[in-house]
């Protein structure tokens, strides 16, 4: 749920960056530069890795994953742990039990029901 809710705040974010864009445009030029700016976003389609990020927000002139690499130390490894997460739910959504005991000690996420209860929304 972690993940695809961090998917959901990227896209989100990704559609108000692209809205400053589009508020410097002419109304002609707004819906083909909407298009041109969110067609074949890597984040409708897949996981929110660093490289879907980072080419997503690239394409709005933002050098997302270097910019986070160098605003904290631990940057790399919160960046790191992302991955190891998406690969955690890809796991689980696929019952790979092998890469699910092998991706819940990389990410440091526990998957039963008590840890879901327990950071679910509410």
């Amino acid at each position: 749920m972690l993940v695809a809710q961090f998917q959901r705040f990227c896209r989100m974010l990704h559609d108000e960056a692209a809205e400053v864009h589009l508020a410097a445009a002419s109304a002609t030029q707004r819906a083909m530069l909407r298009q041109l700016l969110t067609q074949g976003r890597r984040l409708d389609v897949g996981n929110p890795r660093s490289s879907s990020l980072g080419s997503d927000f690239g394409r709005l002139g933002f050098a997302l994953i270097p910019a986070l690499r160098s605003s904290a130390p631990k940057a790399s490894a919160d960046l790191a742990r992302l991955e190891a997460i998406v690969d955690l739910r890809n796991a689980i959504s696929h019952g790979d039990e092998l890469s699910i005991d092998r991706d819940e000690s990389r990410s440091g996420a526990t998957v039963n029901m008590r840890s879901y209860r327990r950071n679910r929304p509410r």
